[in-house]
């Protein structure tokens, strides 16, 4: 996942951080074992870790363990000053220091993969073949789309996804869905990155970092994929 100006991933039981040019490798958080799930705040500031029952918040400055609550949560994502989970067909909220604990959405079925925007306004849920996006400020649907959307990941004016090899973009309502990149076999994760003091964001990302194989020192693995 990119976020502040760095990229960070997991490999086992450590996290890693680098340069969004790949420089700068640093271990910088071991685990006495593998988080189900991890997720970056957009500013790089604090590392969220889902164990099978438990949510724990780390603040990088300090490399110490703030907050901790019981949660069966996956598919991590912070936001707004949020950090977003999903538990079954359930999609929660809560501060950084896991306080203010919120139901924000509840779905009929369990998505398979969910991300919200970087002002935790749009939440994107992806289903076997449809992707949609709700607003959380009106709690409505506002767009649906037919997609194979796996590794959802957005910035503030565009949701990203990948199907396959391809990797596909669109506007927040959906609209203007291009496949913006086709590799030769399928990454095992994907993000995007924008500069953390953009005022306007540009149309383009200025970054895309995508994740095939091995990355730096590790493997970078979903952190859906469990213990």
């Amino acid at each position: 996942m990119a976020a502040g100006d760095h990229v960070f991933w997991q490999d086992d039981i450590r996290i890693w951080r680098a340069n969004k040019d790949l420089s700068g490798v640093t271990n910088i958080w071991t685990n006495l074992r593998a988080p189900a799930d991890i997720s970056v705040d957009p500013t790089g500031t604090y590392l969220f870790e889902a164990f099978p029952t438990q949510l724990f918040t780390l603040d990088l400055r300090t490399l110490t363990e703030t907050a901790e609550t019981s949660a069966h949560a996956t598919h991590l994502t912070a936001a707004g000053g949020y950090i977003f989970w999903q538990d079954d067909i359930r999609v929660w909220r809560a501060k950084s220091d896991l306080t203010e604990i919120t139901n924000v959405w509840t779905n009929l079925r369990a998505p398979t993969d969910i991300t919200v925007d970087p002002t935790g306004r749009y939440l994107y849920e992806a289903f076997a073949a449809q992707l949609f996006t709700l607003d959380l400020d009106t709690l409505s649907e506002i767009a649906v789309t037919s997609a194979h959307a796996g590794n959802l990941t957005a910035t503030a004016d565009h949701i990203y996804w990948q199907d396959d090899i391809r990797i596909w973009r669109a506007r927040n309502d959906l609209t203007d869905i291009t496949n913006i990149w086709t590799n030769l076999r399928a990454p095992t994760s994907i993000a995007v990155g924008v500069p953390p003091t953009t005022t306007a964001v540009p149309e383009t990302p200025t970054l895309l970092l995508l994740a095939v194989g091995l990355l730096a020192c590790g493997l970078l693995r979903r952190g859906s994929e469990g213990i």
